[in-house]
Order: C-alpha cells, then sequence, then structure tokens
C-alpha cells in the first residue's frame, strides 16, 4: 500500500478456530514463502490485498503448501488499483497539457471487449494516491474521468 509494489501472490488464507483470518501467506516474486499476520491487511478487495510492506515476513515452512514462483506480467504493465483492492486495468497512454507539458491524467485499459464496448478511462493525476513500481494505487470512491 505504501508504495504501489506487487509483493507476491496468495497461495493460502490462514484461518483461526473462530474462522477469522489468521494471516496470509504469499509467495513473493522471488518464490519465498512469506507470512503476512492479520495487523498488516490493511484491505482486501475483488482484485487484490493490499498489505504493509512492514509487516511481511518470511515464513520458513508449512505443511501442505506448494511454493510455486509466480509467472510475471507481460510487458511490466503497470496496474491501477483502488484503495479498495479493485483492479481498474493498466495504464496504456499519458495524458499531456500541450502548452506547458504538464501531465493531467493516465488513459487505462480494462481488456480489449471492455475498451471497445466501454471506451478507456482516464485517471487525473490529482486521483492518485500513490505511483508505484508495479502499481498506481487510486482513492476507491474514484469512479470518473478527466473534467
Amino acid at each position: 500500500m505504501r508504495n504501489g509494489e506487487l509483493i507476491g501472490f496468495v497461495r493460502a488464507i490462514i484461518q483461526t478456530e473462530e474462522r477469522k483470518i489468521g494471516g496470509l501467506l504469499i509467495v513473493s516474486l522471488s518464490g519465498e514463502l512469506c507470512r503476512v499476520e492479520p495487523d498488516g491487511i490493511i484491505r482486501m478487495g475483488r482484485d487484490s490485498i493490499l498489505v504493509d510492506e512492514g509487516k511481511v515476513e518470511q515464513a520458513g515452512e508449512f505443511a501442505g503448501v506448494e511454493i510455486t514462483p509466480p509467472a510475471g506480467r507481460e510487458n511490466n504493465e503497470t496496474l491501477v488499483m483502488t484503495t479498495a483492492g479493485e483492479s481498474l486495468g493498466v495504464i496504456e497512454d499519458v495524458v499531456i497539457e500541450e502548452k506547458d507539458g504538464s501531465v493531467l491524467g493516465y488513459e487505462i485499459s480494462d481488456g480489449y471487449i471492455m475498451d471497445m464496448l466501454m471506451g478507456r478511462k482516464v485517471v487525473p493525476v490529482s486521483e492518485v494516491l500513490k505511483y508505484g513500481k508495479d502499481a498506481v494505487i487510486v482513492s476507491d470512491e474514484y469512479e470518473g474521468d478527466l473534467p
């Protein structure tokens, strides 16, 4: 959440006896098994889980958990995610003010078919909470386009 960086992929959700989330087991991009305690989970959304990077620690060994290094994303695409953990798509282009060269926003694609049916959205720079290495984080209230 703090830096918009993809840490890894969830391999298992740890449950407590009270049927609550006791943590997450994730496989990092380097293939290491890591654990995130419940207090490290900031938000669980439909498309992603936002965590506090400082709360991710190596997990050691857990029986029954297969460790498979995840495949990388194509073309180093930058994801656009809301603080609620929903994916809005990937950045396809940058909107620039011709007169002074300032960046106004980022054109995002939600896939070829959705682009054809609904068109692409533009996220204004003012709506970006964090521009990280792997993801751009915008407020979960954002639904619009450039004014």
